[in-house]
C-alpha cells in the first residue's frame, strides 16, 4: 500500500512539473507591434552601473570595447564617473577605473583604440593606456588638445592631429606620433591651416582632426583632414592633404572637400581601399587618398533644406555605408557612387552604430530606444525602450552600444546602459 501511495504521489508530481514547464515555455521572450518590430525583449542579464542609485552621467564611453569575455562600459562610483568592465556571461564587475588626473575637462571617450590587451583613448585633455585585463594604468599624458580623439594605430605607434581650440600647451598645429610603449609624443610635421579667423566667442582657428597613416609602394603616407575656421556660425571649411613621410614631401596640400556652406564636422572618417569617406554638416563625400580628388559627394535634405549636422560616424559593412542624419533618417549608401540604397526614419541624434550578421544596432537619442535595423533593406527589427523608464524618466538608454561577438556557435550579444543599469540582450541573429 505504501508503494502504491508513493507511485501516485510521483504521478502527481510529474503532472505538476509538466504543467509548470508548459507555462514557462509559454512565457513570451519578446513583444512585437503590429508591423512585427520587437518592442520588448527580456535581457539575458542586467547589473547596476552606479553605487549610489544616482544616474551615471551619459557618454563616458561611446564605442564598445570587448576583451576576453568582458566589455567596457561607463558608470558611476564613489560620486564620480567610472569606467567599468563587465563579464558578458553574468554582468558582474571585473574592475573599475577612474584615475582621472583632474575633475575638469571633457572626459568622454569617443573612439577608443583596442590594441591587444590594452585600451588607449583620448579625452579633451589627456591620453591614457590601460590594461584591459586588470584596469591598471600603463601611461598617461596631457598631449591632447581640442576635442580631437580620432587616433590611428600604425607600425606600433599612434598617429593624431591637434587643434588650437583647447590647446592648453600651445602645441604647434600638425601631426604627432605617440609611442605605444611609453606614451611620449613626437611632433612629425606642421600643417597649413587658416589662422586668420576664429570661431566666434572661442580661440578656435583651425586644426588637424584626423591623420591616417598607410603604406603605398612601400612608402609611409599620411592622409590628413584639415579644418579651417568658419566664415559664419559653425560652417567650417574642410581640406585634405597627403604627406609622404618616408620621403618627407607633400604629395598634395589643401585639396577642397567642403566649402563651409553645410555645417560643422562630425564623426571619424572611414576607409575602404584607396578611398576615405568623411562627413561635414549635411554633406558626405568620398575621395581618393592618393590624389585628393572627390569620388562623389552627397547631401541630406530636411524638408528640402540641408540639415545642420550629421550625427554619426559612418559605419562601413557589407560593402555599404551607413550614416545617421539629424533630419531623422538612417541612410544606406553605395561606397562606389554615394547613391542612397535605402533610408529609414529614426528620431534624431543617435549613438555610434554596431554591425553584426546583417543587422545594424544603435541607440537613438531622440526617443532613447535601442534599434536593430536590417542592413539589406532598412526594415526595423527592434525598437526597444529602456526598462528603467519605470524608475526614472531620465533613464533612457545612453548613446552607447557594446557588441559581444558570437561564441561557440551561439548568437552574439548587445550591451546597452541606462545610467542606472547595464542590460545584455541576445543579438537578433
Amino acid at each position: 500500500m505504501g508503494i502504491l501511495k508513493s507511485l501516485i504521489s510521483m504521478k502527481y508530481l510529474a503532472i505538476i512539473f509538466f504543467i509548470f514547464n508548459l507555462f514557462a515555455s509559454c512565457k513570451k521572450d519578446s513583444t512585437t507591434d503590429s508591423s512585427g518590430t520587437i518592442i520588448g525583449l527580456n535581457p539575458i542579464w542586467s547589473n547596476s552601473v552606479t553605487d549610489d542609485g544616482k544616474i551615471a552621467e551619459s557618454g563616458i564611453i561611446r564605442n564598445g570595447v570587448y576583451y576576453n569575455g568582458s566589455i567596457v562600459i561607463g558608470g558611476r562610483f564613489k560620486n564620480d564617473r567610472s569606467l567599468m568592465i563587465l563579464n558578458t556571461n553574468d554582468g558582474k564587475v571585473v574592475w573599475r577605473w577612474q584615475n582621472y588626473p583632474t575633475k575638469t575637462g571633457n572626459r568622454d571617450i569617443y573612439f577608443p583604440l583596442q590594441i591587444n590587451s590594452d585600451l588607449i583613448y583620448s579625452t579633451s585633455l589627456y591620453n591614457f593606456k590601460i590594461s584591459l585585463s586588470d584596469g591598471v594604468d600603463k601611461w598617461a599624458n596631457t598631449f591632447t588638445s581640442g576635442y580631437y580623439n580620432y587616433n590611428n594605430f600604425f607600425n606600433n605607434e599612434i598617429y593624431t592631429g591637434n587643434a588650437s581650440f583647447g590647446n592648453e600647451n600651445g602645441q604647434a598645429i600638425g601631426v604627432y606620433k605617440i609611442s605605444y610603449n611609453t606614451g611620449k609624443p613626437e611632433f612629425l610635421i606642421p600643417v597649413k591651416v587658416d589662422t586668420t579667423g576664429k570661431l566666434s566667442g572661442t580661440s578656435y582657428s583651425g586644426g588637424v582632426p584626423f591623420a591616417y597613416p598607410f603604406l603605398s609602394n612601400q612608402d609611409t603616407m599620411l592622409s590628413l583632414i584639415v579644418i579651417d575656421p568658419p566664415g559664419t556660425g559653425y560652417k567650417f571649411n574642410l581640406r585634405t592633404s597627403l604627406y609622404n613621410l618616408s620621403k618627407k614631401t607633400w604629395v598634395y596640400e589643401r585639396m577642397p572637400l567642403f566649402d563651409g556652406s553645410i555645417g560643422g564636422v562630425d564623426g571619424k572618417p572611414v576607409i575602404l581601399g584607396n578611398y576615405m569617406y568623411v562627413c561635414s554638416g549635411a554633406g558626405f563625400a568620398g575621395f581618393d587618398l592618393l590624389t585628393g580628388n572627390i569620388k562623389w559627394y552627397t547631401s541630406f535634405p530636411d524638408g528640402g533644406v540641408p540639415s545642420s549636422f550629421l550625427t554619426s560616424t559612418p559605419l562601413l559593412a557589407e560593402d555599404k555605408l551607413f550614416i545617421q542624419n539629424e533630419n531623422t533618417y538612417l541612410y544606406c549608401l553605395s561606397p562606389s557612387s554615394g547613391i542612397t540604397l535605402w533610408r529609414q526614419g529614426i528620431f534624431g541624434t543617435c549613438s555610434h552604430m554596431a554591425y553584426l550578421n546583417g543587422v545594424v544596432y544603435f541607440v537613438c537619442g531622440g526617443d532613447g530606444k535601442l534599434y536593430a535595423i536590417d542592413a539589406t533593406n532598412g526594415n526595423k527589427l527592434w525598437a526597444i525602450p529602456s526598462p528603467d523608464l519605470k524608475i526614472s524618466s531620465q533613464a533612457s538608454f545612453d548613446r552607447y552600444v557594446g557588441l559581444v561577438p558570437p561564441q561557440n556557435g551561439q548568437k552574439g550579444k548587445i550591451v546597452v546602459t541606462t545610467g542606472l543599469n547595464a542590460y545584455c540582450y541576445e543579438a537578433y541573429k
